[in-house]
């Protein structure tokens, strides 16, 4: 059994958690981004029954603040948390004090344990280096792709057929165009290397579920000003219909799920 949950999600945080049932009777979890605070975080592993001390790693999309809080390297640290980096994050995750003892590398695909497989997608946002994820685990698959501003082929072929898909879907073109931001921040975030509008997110959803529906699609990184759930709705009523009970929007600031293979309460 796989089962996501997201504890925060958007410009002001982003942090979520994977949960993988093994087969002798454990669960490894791993947290998808760490970008609230400590103290925030704690809470909500808490509220889960869950410490630091459950946690099998870490693996950041990117490096900035809403994605890996500052002070979130030193709590990691204190609780030996390891950060599970593609060898090329190895220098920003330095610069934001991610210890290097802890750091575990790859090179887009390591085998998490005997039973699971993870494989990662450079994606362009900005000048970082960001990737998104592909997690197989026994007969399931989980994919998650946030800030980006297109979706490379690569990862629709790993994804396609996913169980679970949490993916971004940022803004609405126009909500983005009237919003009376300044043109280079309106051009920086609907360009190549900025984030994924509702139509992009819409089409990336179209290929990875050509031949198997998700069970749970999970909407990430919803811009507060430039998007708004009636825009999504109405564009999923007229593209995807058939996955409106399968669509959820992950909340800015509050756990959102859990989701698992099989029919969930859909947002809609």
């Amino acid at each position: 059994m796989i089962t996501f949950r997201t504890f925060a999600s958007g410009s002001s945080g982003n942090a979520s958690l994977l949960e993988l049932d093994r087969s002798d009777g454990g669960v490894d979890r791993y947290l998808f981004d760490v970008g609230i605070s400590p103290r925030r975080l704690t809470g909500q592993l808490e509220e889960l029954d869950l410490g630091w001390s459950d946690l099998t790693g870490v693996l950041p999309s990117h490096f900035d603040r809403d994605h890996v809080h500052l002070n979130m390297p030193k709590t990691l640290a204190a609780h030996q948390v390891p950060t599970i980096l593609e060898r090329g994050q190895q220098k920003e995750a330095g610069q934001v004090g991610i210890h290097g003892s802890l750091m575990r590398f790859h090179e887009g695909i390591l085998d998490l344990s005997s039973e699971t497989k993870l494989q990662t997608v450079r994606v362009p946002h900005d000048e970082h280096v960001c990737c998104a994820f592909v997690v197989e685990h026994r007969d399931l698959k989980f994919a998650l792709a946030t800030d980006l501003g297109n979706v490379p082929k690569a990862f629709l072929d790993l994804a396609a057929g996913a169980d679970l898909l949490a993916i971004e879907s940022n803004h609405c073109p126009d909500l983005l165009a009237s919003s009376g931001r300044p043109a280079f921040l309106i051009d920086r975030i609907s360009g190549s290397h900025g984030h994924l509008s509702n139509q992009q997110c819409v089409a990336a959803v179209q290929a990875i579920s050509t031949k198997q529906s998700p069970n749970a699609v999970v909407l990430l990184h919803l811009s507060a000003e430039c998007n708004h759930p009636h825009a999504i709705e109405n564009l999923w009523r007229e593209h995807l219909p058939h996955l409106m009970p399968n669509l959820h929007i992950a909340l800015r600031n509050e756990t959102t799920g859990p989701f698992r293979p099989g029919r969930e309460a859909s947002l809609f």
